[in-house]
């Protein structure tokens, strides 16, 4: 008797062993029990859209910019036309430069909070006391310039478009490596998000180039209207005029009428709205580009105009693409000429690098005919 109820126990317990290794069994390979969704990898599929930033630091803040065109927008950007208002300066408060950091890598922050101030400078000085902010109404642009660059970055201009542009010029490199330079700039705080970009101008005698160094304050807002997006804007690829090389061209006229003489003889030109005409000619093509308008930037007295080039899908085709701006009439000048910069976006570039096709300037009195 004792016997059979010691084999009915071990029957009873080899069951029960192979069933929880059963159910072992059913679990999935890569997933521990109790596991939450929370804790689970999330997977990328091939669309996912990634982020397109220069930041050289984990705890640098990140925006997400325009992708490079591939086909110009159907329709402009939404941005409402302004009334011509030109701004303010935007200009450092006062400038902190050397040329002995101890943080020899290109890197550009903003600071805008005393903890981050301190973090940084102990990174680029701990001999020297840190310089004292007013963080309620101050912030600094810190550029650092790399151990080839034995000379501060030069600020240029501070532009305002739906983001703020900070033009900066580190200058060329050395072969030799020494003191990093860097340039501390206390400027007035600027409540949206601010694009730094480098100068490249070796050349005088020829339009500038500029390239995206960063982009900062990406948690911003951009602005909400812009004072000089044209009032109209009209694009095509069948001018009857333009650089038989393909070289961007340049003309302002008063009035849509005397512009569409130039490029569009016999047809009808639209109604005017706004102050002074501005045609773009792209010159002569090979793959149905389109010219659309990118940004308009303005400046104290000087207003950037940025368009890039789309390529229409089908066939090949030699055409003469254009773009016609219309401008805001100006209300109340503080100068008597106004400088216009026109510069092209370079394809293939994630973030954007654009280089100067002409500059003219126009007087106050011929732009309000």
């Amino acid at each position: 008797m004792m016997r059979l109820l010691g084999c009915m126990f071990f029957a009873l317990a080899l069951t029960g062993v192979l069933a929880s290794c059963a159910r072992e069994r059913q679990q999935p390979v890569n997933e521990p029990p109790c596991a939450s969704d929370a804790t689970k990898p999330v997977l990328k599929s091939d669309d996912t859209q990634e982020t397109d930033t220069h930041d050289r630091k984990p705890d640098r803040v990140k925006i997400k910019l325009p992708p490079p065109a591939n086909t110009p927008p159907s329709e402009p950007p939404n941005v409402e036309p302004g009334s011509g208002q030109l701004m303010e300066p935007i200009v450092p408060l006062r400038t902190i430069g050397g040329t002995n950091s101890a943080i020899t890598t290109l890197e550009v922050h903003l600071v805008t909070e005393s903890a981050a101030m301190l973090e940084l400078w102990l990174r680029h000085n701990r001999v020297e006391a840190a310089p004292k902010i007013d963080f309620a109404n101050e912030m600094v642009l810190a550029v650092f310039s790399g151990a080839r660059r034995s000379k501060p970055a030069e600020f240029h201009q501070a532009l305002k478009g739906r983001r703020y542009y900070v033009d900066l010029e580190l200058g060329p490199e050395s072969e030799q490596t020494g003191e990093a330079a860097f340039a501390l700039f206390v400027m007035p705080r600027l409540d949206a998000p601010i694009v730094v970009e480098n100068r490249i101008w070796p050349d005088k005698k020829v339009p500038a180039r500029f390239e995206t160094l960063a982009v900062l304050q990406s948690d911003k807002p951009l602005l909400p209207e812009h004072a000089w997006w044209p009032v109209q804007q009209f694009s095509g690829n069948d001018s009857a005029i333009g650089d038989a090389e393909g070289k961007a061209e340049v003309v302002i006229t008063y009035g849509l009428d005397n512009l569409w003489r130039q490029f569009a003889p016999g047809k009808a030109a639209p109604e005017r709205k706004g102050g002074a005409g501005i045609l773009i000619l792209g010159g002569k093509t090979q793959n149905g580009a389109r010219l659309a308008l990118y940004e308009v930037l303005m400046g104290a007295n000087t207003l950037v105009f940025r368009f890039e080039r789309g390529i229409e899908e089908g066939p090949a085709r030699d055409t003469m693409p254009y773009l016609v701006l219309e401008l805001p009439q100006i209300d109340d000048p503080s100068e008597p000429e106004l400088s216009l910069f026109f510069e092209e976006r370079e394809p293939g570039e994630k973030l954007p690098r654009f280089k100067g096709v002409e500059q003219k300037s126009v007087f106050i009195v011929e732009y309000k005919k």
